[in-house]
């Protein structure tokens, strides 16, 4: 018998970090291999980096930070016109993920590692907001 329960905490269904030859990555759609995620729901968020686990060697190992869901996003498409689309997005020590609610937007999803993102700002007025510029 499968156990189809999903994990309390969503690194399990994490894709794995490729091995980092020192270019920062910036991955998009299919590419990001974040379809696990699409059914992780229970909300997240940890008040330091240190991992609930063992006490592994926090310099490797990914840990969520924060998710957030339901959230809108607005995203620029390869025709340069935005699209806004609803998701969740985790954030962990090493990069945010972006995984679109509907499957017929899997185009949308995306992970940026944590150093491609050069600029970010909060704003709360209309809406709450992030702002981030990649590098």
């Amino acid at each position: 018998m499968t156990n189809n329960k999903i994990p309390q905490r969503p690194e399990s269904l994490f894709p794995p970090l490729l091995q980092c030859d020192g270019t920062p990555r910036f991955l998009r759609g299919e590419e990001s291999h974040l379809q696990p995620l699409r059914s992780f729901n229970a909300p997240v968020c940890t008040t330091n980096s240190a991992s609930e686990n063992d006490g592994g060697d926090n310099e490797t190992e990914e840990t969520t930070l924060c998710n957030v869901n339901p959230i809108s996003a607005t995203i620029q498409n390869t025709s340069g016109a935005f699209d806004d689309i609803s998701g969740q997005i985790f954030v962990t020590t090493k990069r945010v993920l972006f995984v679109a609610k509907s499957q017929g937007d899997i185009a949308k999803d995306f992970s940026i590692d944590a150093q491609c993102i050069s600029l970010h700002a909060m704003m709360s007025d209309p809406k709450p907001s992030v702002y981030c510029q990649l590098a």
